[in-house]
């Protein structure tokens, strides 16, 4: 896809069977996403993952799977955008930290409790969990 947005994504779910979701800090932002970033030249996902939840979170990666692709049209930059999801298994406590406001963990419910999501999480990920029963 040409000026496509490539991205790494992590689905981290807790015991309770809900998705951790970050909100960036950008001053117009509402929706809650999933927690990744872009690639940079000649990193493999697994090392976007680590960098990412480090710089982000402050937790690192014990394991991780792959979960699929996605695209969907980036919201705010009106571009194609293609995210590879990882299922990730962390090790430490997620706190707020970098570009990131808003650290939430949410269930299958989350619409009627107000929070609004990103086109790949609402539309892709959330409904795939939910189907698997992992949500």
């Amino acid at each position: 896809m040409q000026n496509s947005i490539f991205k790494i994504g992590a689905i981290i779910l807790n015991d309770k069977h809900q998705l951790l979701v970050v909100r960036k800090t950008y001053e117009d932002r509402v929706d809650y996403i999933i927690l990744g970033g872009r690639q940079e030249s000649g990193k493999t996902d697994e090392q976007t993952l680590k960098r990412e939840l480090d710089e982000e979170l402050g937790v690192k990666v014990k394991s991780y799977s792959y979960f699929g692709r996605f695209e969907e049209l980036a919201i705010f930059e009106n571009v194609p955008l293609v995210m590879n999801v990882y299922r990730v298994k962390i090790e430490g406590k997620p706190k707020a930290r970098s570009e990131i406001k808003d650290v939430v963990w949410v269930d299958r419910d989350y619409e009627n409790k107000g929070y609004i999501l990103g086109t790949v999480l609402s539309k892709h990920v959330i409904p795939r969990l939910v189907e698997q029963g992992e949500m």
